[in-house]
């Protein structure tokens, strides 16, 4: 049961710590302060795992780095469409490879940058046991009008690396 004091999962790993709160941990003693600020750049992101990302971004990413030994995935897509107009499909496909061999059942994320080099998700897709992958991803009806230049991307899995199309 919860204990009478306490109504959040960050206050019971307090407790259990013997920590008293960890002020500069997680931006404040209740946690949410810095939460707010990094909303904007992770919407998915909860309070806690938003805050911990703050605290020490360079630590997470070299480690990744430094430790991949997976080869770098080329990807490779074709776009059918020359214009893209909100609401509507932007129909792609491709494929994802590593070392010359097909890279399959792996997530690919099609995104759009603009020239100040924002960039959206806008979808994605998985690619078939080859390798392959086809979409029709739909652009989001609040996207700001302008020229974009549309790429995938893949975070890659246990045998190939992440990558990123031309």
């Amino acid at each position: 049961s919860w204990p009478s004091n306490a109504s959040r999962g960050e206050d019971l790993a307090r407790t259990s710590s013997g920590g008293n709160g960890g002020g500069s941990q997680n931006g404040g003693s209740n946690g949410t302060s810095n939460a707010s600020s990094s909303a904007s750049a992770s919407a998915s992101a909860s309070p806690s795992s938003a805050a911990s990302a703050q605290t020490n971004p360079t630590t997470a990413n070299t480690t990744s780095q430094t430790k991949d030994d997976r080869p770098s995935s080329k990807v490779v897509m074709t776009i059918a469409d020359t214009d893209a107009r909100r609401g509507s499909a932007l129909h792609v496909s491709g494929s994802v490879s590593a070392d010359g061999d097909s890279c399959g059942n792996l997530v690919v994320e099609v995104i759009l940058r603009d020239d100040k080099h924002h960039e959206l998700t806008v979808g994605s897709v998985a690619t078939d046991d080859k390798g392959a992958f086809t979409a029709a991803i739909v652009v989001p009806q609040n996207v700001p009008l302008g020229d974009y230049d549309v790429f995938a991307h893949t975070a890659g899995d246990a045998r190939c690396g992440g990558g990123i199309s031309n």
